[in-house]
């Protein structure tokens, strides 16, 4: 009997139809073992059959090669779970997870029946303070699977897309970093009397997190609003002001709606501008001058270098437009400068700051090693362009996002 071919192999399992990634997860299950080939393959076992798996430049399976055992009864096992697995109908499955705000949460928002925001549950911990992360469950309905490990990554691939695109549209709106261990101070303050005596702190080494109460809510669909207020829309205020509460931008859901116009390939763009949005927020306490350069990452993650720019006839370099023009020509038509002349100054110097931390050049004075000395003129202006970027850089971002649904 002639063995299993490449060929035969790859049209039994599919390959080009069922998700690149389910399926590289579901044969990693059935071998366990492996072998990094080259950055384009990596040699799978069993301990008996064999089977190298071949990459494109994209990362999406392009070839399945059987080798070793690899007999007719592995290939239909193989052929079985893929269909049972990831060539089922989808079933609609409901992930919950806890982001946090720069402020409380006292309402409910809903996005179609896709997403929801709204308080944690009643007697959650929450922070003693105002300055603080408080936090709040974000509901995500998906088209999840009856098999656990395979719903389990589809539930991972949704929450990381939609939560990073919450974070671009909602100032104040971050992802918690749940993997992070590290000291902590013990007793917490959270119940601390801060009118009594100081408490006598401990030290402990201990794995970050937040767990609130139960969050109930049903399996496949998202949890009704039940007394909870709506959630306030409008302009959103820069800094935080005394009793204030999470309030979402006006535009969200058009945001929203503009975001699943795109095609796979521009939502992953947007995403990924997020993300450096995202680790800019994540790194700011520990590097100003990192923050600062991510943030200008994440608008050149959009920009499209012009093909065919004309080169010189002497060294071969091109001499089209550079780096900083397509930079300010991105911000100027989705975020322009306001009439103000440092509002526009503040434009110009975004590229060049960026250029000079990128090189090594220098750091923002905040990162320096300065002592403990107060901030001088010169930190108070870094400071400030800082978060002039964080504004300009997101508004950019969201400003790109609206013109592709008004021109959809």
């Amino acid at each position: 009997m002639a063995g299993i071919t490449q060929a035969d192999l790859e049209r039994r399992l599919h390959i080009g139809t069922v998700d690149d990634a389910e399926l590289d997860g579901l044969l990693s299950g059935i071998f366990p073992l492996g072998q990094y080939i080259t950055d384009r393959e990596m040699v799978r076992t069993n301990g008996s059959a064999t089977l190298a798996i071949r990459y494109s430049k994209k990362g999406r399976i392009s070839g399945l090669v059987p080798g070793g055992a690899f007999t007719e009864e592995l290939a239909t096992q193989i052929e079985r779970d893929v269909a049972d697995k990831l060539l089922v109908a989808s079933v609609s499955r409901a992930a919950r997870v806890v982001l946090f705000a720069h402020v409380p949460v006292a309402g409910y928002w809903r996005y179609r029946n896709r997403i929801a925001l709204r308080p944690v549950p009643e007697g959650s911990p929450r922070p003693p303070i105002e300055l603080a992360d408080h936090p709040l469950v974000c509901e995500i309905l998906f088209d999840g699977a009856v098999d656990p490990w395979v719903n389990a990554y589809r539930s991972q691939r949704e929450v990381r897309k939609l939560t990073l695109l919450l974070t671009l549209l909602v100032p104040g709106l971050k992802i918690p970093n749940q993997s992070a261990q590290g000291w902590v101070l013990t007793p917490s303050l959270s119940g601390h009397d801060f009118q009594g005596p100081a408490p006598v702190f401990k030290s402990e080494y201990a794995q970050h997190g937040y767990v609130p109460n139960p969050i109930i809510g049903p399996n496949d669909s998202l949890a009704p609003q039940g007394e909870l207020p709506d959630m306030e829309l409008g302009p959103i205020p820069i800094g935080i002001v005394a009793g204030a509460v999470l309030t979402l931008p006006e535009d969200i859901e058009a945001c929203l709606d503009a975001y699943f116009g795109l095609s796979p390939e521009d939502q992953r763009v947007l995403l990924r501008a997020a993300y450096w949005l995202n680790a800019a927020t994540d790194v700011f306490h520990t590097s100003r001058s990192a923050s600062f350069q991510f943030l200008i990452q994440a608008v050149e993650a959009l920009i499209t270098t012009p093909k065919d720019q004309p080169k010189c006839s002497e060294c071969d370099r091109t001499i089209g437009v550079g780096p900083t023009a397509l930079f300010q020509d991105f911000v100027g038509t989705y975020a322009p400068p306001t009439g103000d002349s440092a509002d526009a100054g503040a434009h110009k110097l975004l590229y060049n700051k960026r250029s000079q931390l990128t090189h090594g050049h220098s750091l923002l004075m905040t990162d320096e090693e300065t002592g403990f000395m107060g901030p001088g003129p010169a930190s108070m202006a870094e400071m400030q362009l800082h978060g002039q970027a964080a504004q300009v850089c997101r508004s950019a971002i969201v400003g790109r996002l609206r013109a592709h649904g008004r021109d959809s």
